[in-house]
């Protein structure tokens, strides 16, 4: 879905965010849930074979494959919201595909209202932006070693 606004992103604890989202900014800036997150990133990596690929389902700004990319060969990205993925490019090196679709049942197309003063919060309503889904199926991935899901 074609997405033409401008976007501008402020840096904060070593990570690109959209500036408008308030509450992803309060949340990385609370050092002891970031921090938190970076010792759950090493303990579940350290857990898993470096011989794959995996794949991160709402890819965000890019919080998991940050940390995802330098441990596998590949990952397989999906993300729908056009101000997380241009962040996610920032934020993340490595080898990865980055789809602009969301994973779901069915494919469909839903409406999905980013919300900007809470994190996480995503609704899909009656209006808002039109998005793709797909079901994860449909890819032909292949020597998956590691699929996170991040649900909003």
């Amino acid at each position: 879905m074609t997405d033409n606004a401008i976007y501008d992103f402020v840096y904060t604890n070593g990570l690109h965010v959209p500036q408008d989202d308030i509450g992803l900014i309060k949340y990385i800036n609370t050092k002891d849930k970031y921090n938190s997150l970076k010792k759950c990133h090493d303990a579940v990596l350290s857990n898993l074979p470096t011989n794959k690929r995996c794949v991160d389902i709402g890819g965000g700004i890019g919080m998991w494959s940050k940390f995802m990319t330098s441990h596998f060969d590949y990952t397989y990205v999906f993300e729908p919201i056009t101000s997380n993925r241009l962040s996610f490019n920032k934020n993340v090196s490595g080898k990865y595909g980055i789809f602009d679709i969301a994973i779901g049942e069915n494919n469909q197309t839903v409406n999905i209202v980013h919300t900007n003063q809470e994190y996480p919060k995503n609704y899909c309503i009656t209006d808002g932006t039109q998005y793709l889904i797909k079901p994860l199926d449909y890819f032909p991935l292949k020597d998956i070693g590691f699929i996170n899901i991040d649900v909003c």
